[in-house]
């Protein structure tokens, strides 16, 4: 939601809180902007339903990691799930380490067996024009 007096996307009112209070899972899904970054806080997470899956798999800085991982921390959740972190490769994140996260990299062709695999195919082309 976008709050006209500032500018910025927060979730807030009572659509979002009771959207959160009632929702098994929520995905996030929107570009990290200067408007949606924390679009996720300690406030919104308080809201959610114990045992919430929340899986972000659009960019990091838009969900609070660090308030995300004392909500799994404080048992009222399962393990957050996550491709995404605030910073990458995601060294700090007070997210790893804790049992049952899922952090998996967020391009998936960042691998090397994916590079490999990227770069041979186009020049194994070129080599038989």
């Amino acid at each position: 939601m976008r709050d006209g007096r500032s500018g910025t996307h927060r979730l807030r009112g009572r659509v979002a809180e009771e959207l959160l209070r009632q929702s098994d899972v929520l995905t996030v899904h929107v570009p990290l902007t200067d408007t949606t970054r924390g679009l996720i806080g300690e406030r919104e997470l308080s809201w959610a339903k114990p045992g919430l899956r929340l899986v972000n798999t659009a960019r990091g800085g838009i969900v609070d990691e660090f308030a995300l991982a004392q909500a799994f921390e404080g048992g009222r959740w399962p393990a957050p799930h996550s491709t995404v972190f605030e910073f990458e490769p995601p060294l700090s994140s007070p997210l790893l380490g804790l049992p049952g996260v899922i952090a998996t990299p967020h391009i998936g062709a960042g691998t090397a067996q994916a590079q490999e695999r990227a770069g041979g195919r186009p020049s194994g082309r070129c080599a038989r024009c």
